[in-house]
């Protein structure tokens, strides 16, 4: 569980990184996944690779997507995630973030959640674990703390083709020059709010930044699939609509989710990306 300490900092900044780091033969794990995942999908560019926890079409087994959902329910992890949420946990969605040796995409400044996202009450937070060491000069992520105090901010999608995520809010709309570096190194998380202010430069150095991400909500709130739900980008597909909910720890204490209890149909890749 985070200390006292730590969950002020979660409630005053809006981001913390836990004390505890994940063991040796857990990163070792999830570095032979994320390899897999990006050799296996060349057709996909590695800077934001969508739910890897979930079945892709073409797969020749779920080893894949069993492999993530080990990861996602590792109970280091989700002690961390209670200390903010409460014992009742969903995943919802996941990404993997990866930004090759001098050609890493960079992502502008935006906040994960919108109002576009189904759960009510609105509520989610990020679970950033590092597979790579993350830093300056490899384009770790950039936040702006206590941004998440300002509520959603509005955001336009950009036109520029050099961005790994199309979604950008105007620096007029915070204050820039309080930016931090999220640095960690491989097996330190990060745990950030979804209204957090945060970005990444691109990562111009010789060494690969990865990042495996997970979205989760409290099931206090409700996973609300009747909600119009538009994409919150123009180049990625996200079915929010249709997102399997998995329950990681707890009960579905709001009662109405749809909680996956078996096999969940694959993606089709070719609608993503």
């Amino acid at each position: 569980m985070l200390t006292h300490e730590e969950k002020q900092t979660f409630e005053e900044e809006g981001l913390v990184v836990p004390g505890y780091r994940l063991p040796d033969d857990l990163m070792g794990d999830l570095r032979a996944l994320t390899d897999r995942v990006i050799a296996e999908t060349p057709q996909i560019p590695p800077d934001f690779l969508f739910s890897p926890h979930l079945p892709w079409a073409g797969q020749k087994d779920t080893s894949l997507s069993d492999g993530f959902m080990a990861i996602c329910h590792r109970p280091e992890i989700l002690d961390a995630v209670e200390s903010l949420i409460g014992p009742d946990i969903i995943l919802w969605a996941s990404r993997i973030f990866c930004k090759p040796a001098r050609t890493g995409l960079e992502i502008p400044w935006h906040q994960d959640g919108t109002s576009g996202w189904p759960m009510r009450p609105l509520a989610s937070v990020a679970v950033w674990i590092a597979v790579d060491d993350s830093t300056a000069e490899n384009g770790c992520m950039r936040y702006i703390p206590g941004s998440h105090k300002l509520g959603e901010l509005p955001f336009e999608f950009s036109s520029r083709t050099d961005l790994a995520v199309n979604v950008e809010i105007d620096n007029r709309e915070f204050d820039a020059s309080t930016a931090r570096d999220n640095v960690l190194e491989s097996g330190q998380f990060s745990i950030h709010h979804m209204f957090l202010v945060h970005s990444s430069q691109p990562n111009l150095s010789g060494k690969r930044r990865a990042g495996f991400a997970m979205r989760v909500m409290p099931a206090t709130s409700h996973y609300d699939r009747s909600n119009v739900v538009e994409s919150p980008s123009n180049r990625y597909d996200f079915d929010l609509a249709n997102a399997p909910l998995f329950l990681l720890r707890g009960v579905d204490a709001c009662g109405r989710n749809d909680i996956v209890t078996g096999p969940v149909e694959s993606l089709d890749l070719k609608k993503i990306g």
